[in-house]
């Protein structure tokens, strides 16, 4: 049975099954079926790119925006391989509660645009260089991967990765993980000191 060639969520559910029935492993199915679901024609809302991603087979970057909580992982979506996604409270955190502002600060520092789009060229990393790691470029293994993300998460793609590690993209994911740790522990700290209700 052909598969359908739809941007929608129903479509892809039907080719996972479809795709199952025909002998293929679960997670061969999921992944064909990301893939066609990525690749079908996509309509513009307003001009700007549909939030499942940001160009045809580079999957979603920059923030996920939706009405799901923070903490409830149900969103269905394809990233970059080597992608990294930043917690939903520490974007908060860093917009001192605004998830938006926190959001276009990680595009600023970044050089990203809103959805992952390009933006200004970012600060060039501090950290040093290592040695036989190609300085930027393409990262290997291009394909988009299936994963669940919640609203609120900002997705940073490879390249970047590769750019905030120097040209190492293990040394980029350790400096963000560390990242994500300072963040948290700074933020637990400043909500802990702040007054309490107001008492008449």
């Amino acid at each position: 049975m052909p598969l359908i060639k739809s941007t929608s969520d129903k479509a892809r559910s039907k080719n996972i099954a479809t795709e199952i029935r025909s002998g293929k492993k679960p997670s061969q199915a999921i992944a064909i079926a990301y893939r066609i679901q990525r690749e079908a024609p996509r309509k513009a809302f307003g001009g700007a790119l549909s939030a499942r991603g940001t160009a045809r087979n580079h999957g979603h970057s920059g923030m996920v925006n939706s009405a799901v909580a923070g903490r409830t992982d149900k969103l269905p979506m394809g990233i970059k391989s080597g992608g990294y996604v930043v917690p939903a409270d520490i974007i908060s955190a860093v917009g001192q509660g605004n998830s938006a502002a926190g959001a276009n600060g990680f595009n600023k520092l970044l050089g990203m645009g809103p959805y992952g789009t390009p933006g200004s060229k970012p600060p060039k990393s501090s950290s040093p260089k290592m040695k036989g790691f190609a300085d930027g470029g393409d990262v290997e293994g291009e394909d988009t991967v299936p994963v669940i993300v919640a609203g609120g998460e900002f997705v940073i793609p490879a390249e970047k990765i590769v750019e905030i590690g120097g040209g190492d993209l293990d040394h980029g994911h350790a400096i963000l993980d560390k990242m994500v740790l300072d963040i948290r522990k700074k933020n637990i700290k400043t909500l802990k000191n702040l007054p309490g209700p107001k008492k008449n």
